[in-house]
């Protein structure tokens, strides 16, 4: 991982103080000066050659990315990295030869962090909705050698089994099965998460959770997911099998997801999900933030167990062992986090 040093920055403050005001925005859109080659790059791919795929190195494997689709290829392919904070938290909770299920896998970032991980005795089951995502995964998915066997399903993990209606986003990484509620928060909108310009909407095939887990051959370790919100509905689902049979030892060891405070109503909210499931077995292990240091963490005095700075210049925490109340507000009602982590501590 290239972070940004001391003097980099130093030198970004005094060349954007001594610019004229009105460059002042160009020289950032530069900026960090360690990544103007990958930037320079990209902007050659996609606006001179008008390719539609980049394959870019992040962190120790390769990835194709789509750079003409707005989404998350663009700073894969500048940065080679983002949210730090969960790539930390995977690499303390995944073994190698565990199965994952990748819900919201979209191009396959996590799942080659994964992969790494599992290595080639493990198994990914790849979840993704959109059709502009779909081809590019696969692609990753059998990129680097030796990768773990994969599955991926052309489809979305929800509370039911049949079908679901889902939101096409312009930006590929922001779709989502109910339309968001970004514009309405102010803190969204002034972080650039508002106007998700959704394009379509279509039909996809739904799995619900626990039936998917009930099959799963072998048996998931570890649930990843990314799901604009849905997550209430999705870890409904193993609350409820979990209250009816306690017993079920098909739930996974660990779920890792984000949380999106903003779109939860109080009649189908995270935090009686959370707390159903704390109930049952489960126990929030970490925590990740946004922004250090002004994460809600911080505020309560909290000291991270880990921070890293991302090449764009964000550092993100990593926080552990709070105390559970704390954290299911934390985790359900408190924007700034990013990262949940739940592991199984009893059956």
């Amino acid at each position: 991982m290239a972070d940004i040093t001391a003097s980099e920055r130093n030198t970004q403050t005094a060349s954007a103080a001594s610019a004229p005001r009105r460059r002042q925005s160009y020289m950032q859109s530069l900026l960090p000066l360690n990544r103007l080659p990958n930037r320079i790059r990209y902007r050659i791919a996609k606006n001179i050659l008008r390719k539609s795929l980049l394959t870019v190195k992040v962190f120790d494997f390769n990835m194709v990315v789509p750079i003409q689709v707005p989404g998350i290829g663009k700073g894969l392919s500048v940065y080679g990295h983002r949210e730090l904070d969960q790539y930390y938290i995977l690499h303390n909770v995944l073994r190698s030869g565990d199965t994952v299920l990748d819900i919201g896998a979209n191009i396959g970032y996590y799942a080659g962090i994964e992969g790494k991980i599992i290595g080639p005795t493990g198994f990914i089951h790849a979840v993704e909705p959109d059709p502009r995502n779909v081809a590019i995964l696969r692609q990753n998915l059998e990129l680097n050698r030796p990768a773990p066997k994969s599955q991926v399903h052309a489809a979305a993990i929800s509370n039911q089994s049949g079908s679901i209606f889902f939101q096409i986003a312009e930006r590929a990484n922001l779709n989502s099965v109910v339309r968001s509620k970004a514009d309405d928060d102010e803190k969204q909108v002034s972080r650039g998460m508002g106007n998700r310009k959704y394009i379509e909407q279509i039909e996809v095939p739904s799995l619900d959770l626990s039936d998917f887990l009930e099959s799963a051959t072998p048996s998931v370790n570890l649930i990843r997911m990314d799901v604009e919100g849905h997550e209430v509905q999705i870890l409904g689902s193993l609350a409820k099998k979990l209250r009816e049979d306690p017993g079920f030892d098909k739930a996974p060891d660990c779920i890792l997801f984000e949380p999106h405070s903003w779109e939860y109503a109080e009649d189908d909210h995270l935090e009686p999900v959370l707390r159903s499931l704390l109930s049952n077995g489960y126990a929030i292990t970490y925590l990740g933030s946004r922004s250090e240091p002004d994460s809600p963490m911080r505020k309560l005095g909290l000291t991270p167990i880990h921070t890293a700075t991302e090449a764009r210049g964000v550092t993100r925490g990593v926080y552990k062992d709070i105390p559970q109340d704390v954290a299911i507000e934390l985790a359900a009602r408190t924007d700034g986090v990013t990262t949940v982590c739940l592991q199984r501590t009893q059956v």
